[in-house]
């Protein structure tokens, strides 16, 4: 995700980094989805960790 943030500076593109875990915080997950749109969001970048139950 480093890389898309330097990407962003280098384009001089605004943006937001919010980190919300689906397994541990879904309700919050859940809430920033829902919101995206009126909270201005055109673009999401998802990522995920190495996680234990993914190959």
């Amino acid at each position: 995700m480093s890389e898309a943030a330097q990407i962003m500076d280098n384009l001089g593109v605004e943006y937001h980094v919010d980190i919300v875990s689906a397994h541990r915080t879904p309700d919050k997950l859940m809430s920033f989805a829902a919101d995206a749109v009126s909270n201005g969001l055109q673009v999401i970048i998802a990522g995920a960790g190495g996680a234990a139950h993914l190959p």
